[in-house]
């Protein structure tokens, strides 16, 4: 008997390894799978700008060399925020600010410059828009909403704002998933036209070239169920992300990336291991261990920290 709709997938033509620069951008699962990809020692640039929703917004920021402008930075008690920003940028005058939001803009251009893969989560397709000017706002800042106008985007608008980055950055693959991440407060039956929209754009995308991952898919109809969302019942519970990472991974990397990534996996493990005897002959042993798996493995990955590390612990026994 089956039960579930399980989507099967089969091995992408595009593929990353340990070699790949692969740059994340969007919504929170773009934090999700990049904090799983950096800790398991991929070269990774996870969400520079924080969080960002929405399609034209993520493009604005990566092609719009006037995304700076004076009228978008906005004062809040004593701190001064960018409607281009995610709200973690701030600073206590505008010239910190400025310097700070120019200097992430540059140094993601340096990665992506160089890199092999660009991953972009699309969250909404709801923007909201200055009235004044009718310039467009990655993040309100508690802006009172009168001052905005929310409308959806066209099928058009994310289709174009994906072309534009890849335009600037054609060397890049480019790969689109659509959040799983429901956005509750436009109402469900909003939500479902946003996604829709997103979904849509995706399709159109891969008549460029884009890839897309279905990560909205696999979490609204291999998994449906609440159990695999968190108490919110809007975002993934930790064995719902488990389960979409790894049918991610198996897609788009090698046996031969799956099998350093399980060594790698195992060393942070035993460097997050917590001792009560450091100075145990077992410790020592185990430390002498991690430190040969990780030079074993130093052409393929960084660990020279690590590596430092350990040497000085293990001087501590002599």
């Amino acid at each position: 008997m089956k039960l579930r709709t399980e989507i099967e997938f089969v091995k992408k033509e595009f593929q990353f390894d340990y070699s790949s620069k692969i740059a994340l951008l969007g919504s929170c699962f773009s934090d999700e799978i990049g904090g799983r990809l950096k800790g398991l020692k991929f070269n990774t640039s996870v969400n520079p700008f924080g969080t960002l929703f929405n399609p034209l917004s993520i493009a604005k920021l990566l092609t719009d060399d006037a995304v700076l402008s004076e009228n978008c930075f906005v004062e809040r008690d004593g701190l001064f925020f960018h409607h281009s920003f995610h709200s973690s940028f701030y600073a206590a005058s505008k010239a910190e600010l400025k310097q700070k939001c120019d200097s992430v803009i540059q140094e993601t251009k340096t990665f992506l410059a160089d890199a092999d893969l660009l991953i972009i989560t699309l969250g909404t397709a709801f923007i909201y828009e200055r009235k004044e000017n009718g310039g467009q706002v990655a993040n309100c800042h508690k802006v009172p909403q009168s001052k905005f106008t929310k409308r959806l985007c066209k099928v058009d608008e994310v289709v174009n704002s994906i072309v534009a980055i890849q335009n600037k950055f054609p060397h890049i693959k480019i790969m689109c998933t659509v959040s799983p991440v429901r956005h509750t407060k436009d109402t469900l039956e909003l939500n479902a036209v946003s996604k829709s929209i997103l979904r849509l754009a995706c399709y159109e995308l891969g008549s460029c070239g884009v890839e897309y991952f279905p990560s909205f898919e696999i979490m609204n109809d291999d998994l449906r169920d609440y159990r695999f969302f968190k108490s919110d019942l809007i975002h993934p519970s930790d064995l719902a992300v488990d389960y979409i990472w790894d049918k991610f991974f198996k897609a788009f990397t090698t046996i031969e990336t799956q099998e350093i990534a399980h060594k790698i996996q195992k060393i942070v493990i035993q460097l997050n291991h917590r001792v009560q005897a450091t100075q145990s002959e077992a410790h020592k042993n185990l430390l002498k261990k991690t430190l040969a798996q990780m030079e074993e493995l130093v052409s393929v990955v960084d660990f020279e920290n690590e590596i430092s590390t350990l040497k000085i612990a293990l001087k501590s026994f002599s």
